[in-house]
C-alpha cells in the first residue's frame, strides 16, 4: 500500500514542477501531422490482439496449472491481477477510441482532449499487458529470462513514454520540454523510492504490484470518466473556458500519473519497492 503512496507523492511533484515551469508561457499550437479519427482506428485493431492475449493467458494459467508445489504463489497472484487488469484495460481503451470525435467535426478541442487521454491510456494498458509477463517467468523460477525480458520492457516503457508525450506536444498539450522533463521525473522518483525502501524496509511490500495495478483501473475509470462526459460537459461555457484554460495541466496530470506508475509497477514486480 506504501509504494501506491510513493506514487501519488512523485506524481504531485512531478506535475508541480510541470505547472511550475509552464507559468506565464505561451500556449503550445496544436500542429498535428496524422488523421486522429484514422489512427484511432487502427489503434483497436492491435488492442484487440493484445486483449485476446490477456485474456487467453489468464485461462491457461487457471486451467493448466494444477500443481502449484513448484512455483511461487506470490508471484502466481500477480500475474493473474496483471493480466486481468490488463484485459480490462485494454478492451476500455479500444471502446474510447471508438468515441474519438471525427475529424471534421467543428470543436477539436473535444477531439484532442479524447485523443489525449485515450494515448495515455492505450500506454498504461499496454505496458501492464507485457509487464505481467515478468512475474510469469519468475513463478516458474526462470529467473535469468525474467531479468533480461524486465531489461527490454523498461527501455520499451521509455521509449512508449516518449513517444505518447510528443503526441501529446503536437496536440498542443505539453512542452518539448515536457516531453524528457516527465520520465526523467517519473523514473528518478521511482528509483529513489526504491533507495529509501533499502533504507527503510517498511516501505517495501510482497503486494505492492497488486495494488498499483488497482491503483492504474482507478486512473483508468477516470480518464473514461472525463472522456465520455466531455461531449456533454463542454456545451457549459463555465466548463469550457476552465478546459481551454487548463486542460493542458489536466492532460500533463494523467501523462504524468501514466508514466510514474508504469516505474513504480516496473519496480514493484521485481520485488525492488
Amino acid at each position: 500500500m506504501l509504494a501506491v503512496l510513493g506514487f501519488l507523492v512523485v506524481s504531485a511533484l512531478t506535475w508541480l514542477l510541470v505547472a511550475a515551469l509552464s507559468r506565464g508561457r505561451s500556449a503550445v499550437e496544436p500542429d498535428i501531422p496524422w488523421s486522429l479519427q484514422e489512427t484511432a482506428g487502427r489503434q483497436i485493431v492491435i488492442l484487440g490482439g493484445m486483449a485476446g492475449f490477456a485474456v487467453t493467458a489468464i485461462v491457461l494459467l487457471v486451467t493448466t496449472v494444477r500443481d502449484k508445489s513448484g512455483i511461487d504463489l506470490d508471484q502466481y497472484d500477480t500475474v493473474i491481477v496483471l493480466f486481468l487488469v490488463a484485459w480490462v484495460s485494454l478492451v476500455g481503451t479500444a471502446v474510447m477510441w471508438t468515441r474519438v470525435p471525427r475529424n471534421d467535426y467543428e470543436d477539436s478541442l473535444l477531439q484532442r482532449l479524447h485523443y489525449a487521454t485515450t494515448n495515455d491510456q492505450h500506454y498504461r494498458a499496454i505496458v501492464l499487458g507485457w509487464m505481467a509477463m515478468i512475474p510469469l517467468l519468475l513463478a516458474f523460477g526462470l529467473e535469468r529470462p525474467a531479468q533480461v525480458f524486465a531489461a527490454v520492457l523498461a527501455l520499451a516503457a521509455i521509449d512508449g513514454a516518449v513517444l505518447n508525450l510528443v503526441a501529446l506536444h503536437r496536440l498542443g498539450f505539453v512542452t518539448v520540454r515536457d516531453v524528457f522533463l516527465v520520465p526523467l521525473c517519473a523514473v528518478g522518483g521511482a528509483g529513489l523510492w526504491a533507495v529509501a525502501g533499502d533504507l527503510v524496509p517498511g516501505l517495501r511490500g510482497s503486494e505492492a504490484a497488486l495494488y498499483l495495478a488497482v491503483a492504474m483501473i482507478l486512473i483508468n475509470g477516470l480518464a473514461l470518466g472525463f472522456v465520455a462526459t466531455g461531449p456533454v460537459l463542454l456545451t457549459a461555457d463555465r466548463y469550457r473556458h476552465f478546459v481551454s484554460a487548463r486542460g493542458s495541466l489536466v492532460i500533463a496530470a494523467d501523462v504524468v500519473m501514466s508514466v510514474t506508475i508504469v516505474a513504480f509497477l516496473w519496480l514493484a514486480v521485481l520485488g525492488w519497492i
